[in-house]
């Protein structure tokens, strides 16, 4: 505040001026009327004293003097007084407040301004998201993702609006841009239960798909859609699961464990991995090649029953001692004992498995031939050194099995059968 008489400023609601002791409360006349009768009569005779003194030379010199002489009043009982400045009209404002109540005023207008423009938005991104809503119905995903991104904020709109982009790249098989863009969504709970509803119907049918395709062998689809389904049920797991099986067949079994033990509960995930494990380990022993690690890796090959290729290695492992023991017969010419080790599997277990088998098999033929030969039975001889073909000396102990005279009806039962001395047609 401003003090009415001297106009020096004052802390708001001051009783007294400090600089010249005036009196600060009530009205403009009264504070006039709180300057003393002494004061405002010292003042008074002072301007009279000025008057004179400024006049004087216009006064004859003999009065001029007789006032010079008359002795002065003591005017100066009192300082002299500052002139009163001008007394503020009533209701008059601090210029202070009025600053304060103009930017009140803009903040009042700018809050007014931004409250009619945020409604505004909220308005446009509800019709945006009502719109979104119904093209996901539709399963019109391009466009309900655009809707739904122009809902921003409004119910699960920014969210929404990702999840149509996975669909949107399904439906396309554009399942490395879907998978990346699921990664981003934590699950597919959305606010709005209805929509929710809707949600749900799709994501159970992109689940059934994986499903079939992967029942079906179709593996590689079937894990970009679980993986594209993200946190939905169990398809995290599925995937891990379908990903290990692909790992598996490519023989990449330390992959495959890893992704096993990932799928963890998912059918028989776990299982599986151990038997990856075993797997590993026989096949590291069946490798070293000794007696002992071959036995060891037979048995372990043999626990794992039809998994992969188990059973054929186990039946080399076991095939490699069996072919030792035939070998060892075989060279002691007992072919018959040699070829009943190696007659209990069909199949070449081990190599040259096959080969010491028909060299068994010829040797017992041949021993045959000779015993029938030397029984004179030239025709059970011949026959069995024609099938032996170039087995050793064969065909020639064939020739020596015809006869000039065979046995009646010879001819008959086998043409190739002739006499070098007799041509009977019958």
């Amino acid at each position: 505040m401003i003090c009415y008489r001297c106009g020096a400023e004052l802390p708001d609601n001051s009783k007294f001026c400090g600089k010249c002791g005036a009196e600060q409360q009530g009205s403009v006349p009264e504070a006039k009327q709180s300057i003393s009768e002494e004061t405002q009569t010292a003042v008074n005779e002072q301007i009279y004293q000025d008057d004179i003194r400024m006049n004087q030379q216009d006064v004859d010199p003999s009065v001029r003097q007789g006032i010079d002489n008359e002795p002065q009043k003591d005017v100066h009982k009192e300082p002299p007084m500052s002139p009163i400045p001008p007394t503020p009209a009533k209701g008059s404002k601090n210029p202070k407040k009025k600053t304060l109540i103009a930017l009140l005023c803009a903040a009042i207008v700018l809050f007014l301004g931004a409250a009619v423009f945020l409604f505004s938005q909220y308005q446009t991104m509800k019709k945006n998201y009502e719109a979104g809503v119904k093209q996901f119905k539709a399963r019109n995903y391009t466009q309900a993702e655009e809707s739904f991104d122009k809902a921003g904020w409004y119910h699960s709109g920014e969210k929404m609006s990702r999840i149509c982009s996975v669909f949107g790249n399904m439906e396309n098989k554009q399942y490395t841009q879907a998978i990346k863009t699921a990664e981003d969504i934590s699950d597919f709970s959305v606010k709005d239960k209805d929509l929710q509803t809707s949600l749900n119907a799709v994501l159970n049918n992109y689940y059934a798909q994986a499903e079939i395709q992967a029942s079906t062998g179709i593996y590689d689809e079937a894990v970009s859609i679980y993986r594209c389904l993200g946190s939905y049920k169990d398809s995290k797991q599925a995937a891990d699961y379908y990903d290990a099986v692909i790992y598996m067949d490519q023989d990449n079994l330390e992959k495959a464990i890893e992704l096993y033990k990932e799928a963890d509960t998912y059918k028989d995930a776990k299982e599986l991995a151990g038997k990856c494990e075993d797997y590993m380990e026989a096949a590291e022993l069946q490798d070293k090649g000794d007696d002992a690690s071959l036995e060891k890796a037979d048995e372990i090959f043999s626990s794992l029953g039809d998994f992969k290729d188990a059973e054929a290695r186990g039946l080399a492992c076991r095939s490699v001692k069996l072919y030792k023991e035939a070998k060892a017969k075989a060279d002691k010419e007992d072919y018959k004992g040699a070829h009943k080790i190696l007659s209990q599997y069909p199949s070449n277990p081990y190599p040259g498995w096959q080969d010491l088998k028909t060299e068994c098999y010829n040797q017992i033929q041949y021993k045959d031939a000779e015993a029938q030969y030397k029984k004179e039975h030239y025709y059970k001889a011949y026959v069995i050194y024609k099938s032996l073909g170039d087995f050793k000396d064969s065909k020639k102990k064939m020739d020596k099995c015809i006869q000039d005279k065979p046995d009646k009806h010879i001819l008959f039962q086998d043409g190739d059968y002739e006499s070098s001395s007799v041509s009977l047609t019958i």
